[in-house]
């Protein structure tokens, strides 16, 4: 090793233990070209990639760590996580297989595989693997919720000793006699709510779970995080993005969004995916919003008569639909862009200058993009995910001051 090469060493182990990671950084692209044989440089400088998502670079570093060292576990866990970012999940797998012969005690290793399964869509597994999770960390916070999640996905036919399946599947049970030719009135939800919250009262006050949203996704799953970092890195809009349209139902209090909630669940000749909310952006308009997402405006526009229907036969409640075009921060920035006439002047294009800028981002999202995702539809039901969330509902409605709650309470 010569002079040069052992003070950019010193630099980098300095610059790593006091946090200055992109300094670290520079050093540790200068020596993963050195080959340096020395398992912990390898280690550090695959860590630095990995969290700058320098993928490509974190594979050769951790591999080469774990050539000089086959027993390294820690290094065996980058990689396996690096593949996984990647969007390997099944090459991940038996990175993490292999980690696990070395050390099976590790509840954040059994999170991981847990994640694997779960993009593969093999629910079962990842269910099993966040229970063994959870039984190394059982007060991990997201370990919890990512077994709350899937269970929206998937339904094991026992609670397999977990607390928290044999929670949703007892709110899975319930059932909501829901009709289209019948309205759905207070009274009834209001006896529904109560069995659930009578199940869920004091089991689930430890659970800091600050959802605000509930999806009933299909198999074509939104990728907003990387167009919402395409935005506020480039101040571009993505490409997919303006295919992008919605009917959006405005109501006004915080009944009406569950009961919009309901009809959503139900109106399942509908594949779209669909969500109901409340709003917390700053700049935006309304409290209490639910979505279907359409790929042409001409589909939009029929499903908004549909839904138009569906609302005043089994609702009748006050509210709003219109078609909008993709998410209300695009058009803050550029207002043409809510224009969804194609025949207009004024229709806003995808500027195809973008497209750089946006496979910059790209790189930095493998994993979204991956041929081995296989994400399931949302199962139709009740869950425990749906019944934290509208209890997260009334909790905002009530810091708004909005007291409708108090019907259903």
């Amino acid at each position: 090793m010569t002079d040069n090469i052992k003070r950019i060493t010193v630099d980098l182990i300095k610059n790593y233990k006091t946090k200055k990671f992109k300094d670290a950084l520079v050093q540790a692209d200068i020596l993963s070209k050195h080959k340096i044989k020395n398992k912990q440089i390898n280690f550090i400088c695959g860590e630095l990639f990995l969290s700058f998502r320098l993928y490509k670079k974190a594979l050769f570093s951790l591999a080469y760590s774990i050539k000089l060292d086959p027993n390294f576990y820690m290094a065996y866990k980058l990689l396996g996580i690096t593949e996984y970012s990647l969007g390997n999940f099944n090459k991940a797998l038996k990175i993490y297989n292999a980690a696990k012969k070395l050390n099976n005690l590790d509840a954040d290793l059994f999170f991981n595989i847990a994640k694997s399964y779960s993009d593969l869509g093999k629910y079962d597994l990842s269910i099993k693997n966040y229970i063994k999770s959870l039984k190394l960390d059982p007060n991990n916070k997201e370990t919890k919720i990512n077994l709350i999640k899937s269970l929206t996905f998937f339904k094991p036919k026992d609670h397999l000793g977990n607390e928290i399946i044999k929670l949703d599947l007892s709110l899975y049970n319930l059932i909501l006699h829901f009709s289209f030719s019948k309205t759905l009135d207070n009274s009834t939800l209001k006896t529904y709510l109560k069995k659930n919250f009578d199940i869920i009262k004091t089991k689930i006050d430890n659970l800091d779970f600050d959802t605000t949203q509930i999806f009933r996704n299909n198999h074509d799953p939104l990728d907003c995080p990387r167009y919402h970092t395409a935005f506020n890195t480039y101040n571009i809009i993505p490409k997919n993005c303006f295919s992008c349209f919605k009917v959006q139902v405005n109501v006004f209090n915080v009944v009406d969004l569950i009961k919009l909630h309901f009809l959503f669940d139900n109106i399942t000749f509908v594949k779209n995916i669909k969500k109901c909310m409340v709003e917390k952006r700053k700049d935006i308009d309304g409290n209490y919003k639910g979505f279907i997402y359409c790929k042409t405006v001409d589909e939009a526009e029929t499903l908004k008569v549909q839904i138009e229907q569906l609302i005043n036969k089994s609702l009748k409640i006050d509210h709003k639909t219109i078609v909008k075009r993709g998410c209300s921060e695009f058009t803050l920035k550029y207002p043409d862009y809510k224009i969804t006439d194609s025949k207009s002047k004024s229709f806003f294009k995808y500027n195809d200058e973008w497209q750089k800028k946006e496979n910059i981002i790209n790189e930095f999202y493998p994993k979204n993009i991956s041929s081995e995702l296989n994400p399931h539809d949302t199962l139709k039901g009740n869950s425990l995910n749906d019944m934290i969330t509208i209890k997260n509902w009334i909790n905002y409605a009530e810091s708004i001051n909005d007291y409708s709650f108090k019907k259903l309470t």
